[in-house]
């Protein structure tokens, strides 16, 4: 209920709010998983989450350029990026 509050009103999303109980399992499953994790982190996100069952992996940052710098630093290495904004404005890296 926090995660949705948040989202509808623009307020703080915090790293405790998202959680995903596939995360071990998606590490262990999907080759490579943790490998493009590590580059989404050296890309510049801080914190980087499992979308789902996997394999998809995303980050959320407030400001725009931020953002944009980790998708053009995902792109660069070839890797399949989407730069998004959510209703509340927060950007968003998958």
């Amino acid at each position: 209920d926090r995660l949705v509050t948040s989202l509808t009103t623009g307020g703080e999303v915090t790293s405790s709010s998202l959680f995903n109980v596939f995360d071990e399992a998606a590490l262990d499953n999907f080759a490579g998983l943790g490998e493009y994790r590590e580059q989404f982190l050296k890309a510049g996100a801080q914190e980087v989450y499992l979308s789902g069952s996997g394999p998809a992996l995303f980050t959320l940052m407030k400001d725009k350029i931020r953002a944009e710098r980790i998708y053009f630093n995902l792109w660069r290495q070839g890797l399949e990026s989407y730069l998004i904004e959510t209703l509340a404005g927060m950007e968003g890296v998958a």
